[in-house]
């Protein structure tokens, strides 16, 4: 009982780091791509795309044993309790791992909780792009953009260019993703993505 207790304290903390995080970024990417299609529109805070993104976020830690989540929630706890600007304790996010592996049986590495940071922030940064072209009631579809270079995944190569309406996921592999980062999707199609879409109007 009291591990469940500590798994969903757990939860809720992680959930406010992340939104402490990547929030910004989500709500800064979107409002930007509205304003450029229209500038008197107003972007919309209180919108249920970035809470559902913040919960979807919380799918890309895995579970962990009791230990690790002790020790991840002491340092929330102390970070909260120190009064720590979100910012600083946005870092947590990214640092947080490394004190969750200090114990012997540690899921974590410092490499994988920058993975997972860097992994939320393409989710953000896409996912905030998706909801201002939603906004602006302009927009009509999307097209995936696959970054350069021998890293890309093949999958992701693959869907270069492939266009399908705002609403619909792109095809990637196996996966259906809204966006390139989508939380929803499979861990190996969107762990370290850096792809981009851009916007169809008609």
């Amino acid at each position: 009982m009291i591990a469940l207790h500590t798994s969903e304290v757990f939860g809720d903390l992680f959930e406010q780091a992340v939104q402490d995080a990547f929030e910004p970024l989500f709500n800064l990417a979107g409002e930007s791509e509205l304003l450029e299609l229209d500038d008197e529109k107003v972007w919309s805070t209180k919108n249920k795309a970035a809470k559902k993104f913040v919960k979807e976020i919380r799918s890309l830690v895995p579970d962990m044993n009791q230990s690790s989540t002790d020790t991840l929630l002491r340092s929330f706890e102390k970070a909260i309790d120190e009064g720590n600007a979100p910012s600083e304790r946005a870092l947590l996010v990214q640092e947080i791992s490394a004190l969750a592996a200090t114990g012997a049986d540690g899921p974590f590495s410092m490499e994988r909780a920058q993975r997972v940071s860097r992994t939320m922030s393409t989710a953000a940064a896409n996912g905030g792009k998706l909801e201002g072209w939603k906004q602006s009631e302009i927009a009509k579809g999307k097209k995936w953009r696959s970054a350069a270079g021998t890293r890309t995944r093949k999958t992701h190569r693959k869907a270069n260019g492939q266009i399908v309406a705002l609403d619909k996921p792109f095809k990637v592999g196996s996966s259906k993703l809204m966006y390139p980062g989508d939380p929803s999707g499979e861990a190996k199609e969107i762990v370290n993505c850096r792809c981009t879409m851009q916007l169809v109007l008609d």
